[in-house]
């Protein structure tokens, strides 16, 4: 037995399996023989697979097998809502049976919420979501009118699916705000929105709405310089800079020199990642998403950052046959993630699958956390990179 390593007992030893994944053993009894030894080695190794090795695998995030919600289309992006709900948006024009055009609601299990209906919805992909706090959703994308009425890449649903007709995103002049482009959105408090985008000025640029869709001249991009960066606890926020580092932002908006920033590419990541979608759990690990440039293919994968930004090696990731775009995570600890993929783990997925993880993450109500749930269960943020594949061009 020299040269491999194991925890040794009376009747065999618990070896690690060369190649095997980490948490996988095998007990091997040191005296072949009869079917006593045999019966005692199996049952002595099922109490050591209960007490040491089932602990282990109880920290990866496998694929829910009953969350399958079939789009039809790519998934841009995600949001939950207070109740639960799932709200998605994105290329897609139906969710399994279910006529949908680009924005839908789900119910906490993947099934389509058939209480929310947008009727024709937007003429155009959507790919981002930011629900307010009196129920109503902000969708942006590349759309120019939501169920006919002319809306220039922003718009408000009421939490019906309806358009809110009295947010309508104007100039001065009357005009639209927004350039038909891929709109970025973000709500603050108070319900006032920040929206990026290609305005109708040709520049792109950062703007604020108070929560009547009228522009807010008091607000200054160059003051707020993160608007769409998830928070942890603490209130310090999360960026991605340059498509493959996450760096942490202090409260004064230096960067934490405390936060162990994994750079993509090279080392622990194959060449050519990118950082295509994050989100912060309740205990503040940290899910994101890379992309990874393949010959003839691209790949997506979901792996996940200790608080501190160390990888978190306890955390099996998820692969996809292509991107990711968008992450967020359920009340329940579960992690959504949307793309254009058709596959994740090998598993056939139509652009949306959900991750499952372990109990002690999860939270049944936000203020009311179990015993084995960390003190604080707060509403997970979400942040997607957008024009990932413009900074691979």
């Amino acid at each position: 037995m020299s040269g491999e390593s194991g925890l040794r007992f009376s009747r065999g030893v618990l070896m690690k399996v060369p190649g095997s994944h980490p948490g996988d053993y095998s007990f091997l009894t040191s005296k072949p023989g009869g079917p006593d030894q045999s019966l005692s080695a199996l049952i002595v190794g099922f109490f050591l697979y209960l007490a040491f090795i089932a602990p282990v695998h109880a920290q990866t995030g496998p694929l829910d097998p009953a969350f399958d919600p079939k789009p039809n289309g790519a998934v841009a992006a995600l949001a939950v809502q207070g109740d639960g709900g799932l709200i998605i948006g994105g290329g897609f024009t139906q969710v399994g049976m279910t006529s949908r055009n680009r924005i839908a609601r789900l119910n906490p299990d993947g099934s389509v919420d058939p209480n929310f209906d947008p009727g024709t919805g937007p003429n155009g992909s959507v790919s981002a979501i930011a629900v307010q706090s009196y129920g109503k959703i902000l969708i942006g994308g590349q759309f120019s009118d939501v169920s006919g009425t002319p809306r220039g890449g922003l718009a408000s649903l009421f939490s019906g699916g309806g358009l809110d007709a009295s947010f309508n995103p104007r100039n001065s002049d009357g005009s639209g705000v927004f350039a038909l482009f891929d709109v970025s959105v973000a709500t603050e408090g108070n319900d006032r929105v920040v929206a990026q985008g290609i305005l109708s000025s040709g520049q792109w640029g950062v703007v604020r709405f108070n929560s009547d869709g009228n522009l807010d001249p008091t607000y200054n991009p160059a003051t707020d310089p993160y608007p769409f960066a998830p928070r942890q606890s603490d209130g310090k926020l999360l960026i991605v800079d340059g498509g493959q580092t996450i760096k942490r932002i202090n409260l004064d908006n230096s960067f934490d020199s405390s936060f162990n920033s994994i750079q993509l590419g090279g080392g622990v990541f194959p060449n050519c990642s990118n950082i295509t979608a994050i989100a912060v759990q309740p205990n503040d690990k940290i899910i994101f998403a890379t992309l990874t440039c393949r010959p003839f293919s691209d790949n997506g994968h979901v792996l996940r950052l200790d608080p501190d930004g160390n990888l978190d090696n306890g955390f099996s990731q998820a692969s996809a046959n292509i991107d990711i775009f968008a992450i967020t995570v359920q009340h329940d600890g579960g992690i959504v993630v949307g793309g254009q993929f058709s596959t994740v783990n090998g598993v056939p997925r139509s652009g949306l699958a959900r991750l499952m993880t372990p109990r002690r993450m999860r939270c049944s109500r936000w203020s009311r956390p179990r015993p084995l749930q960390p003190k604080r269960c707060r509403r997970p943020q979400a942040w997607r990179q957008r024009h990932v594949r413009k900074s691979r061009s």
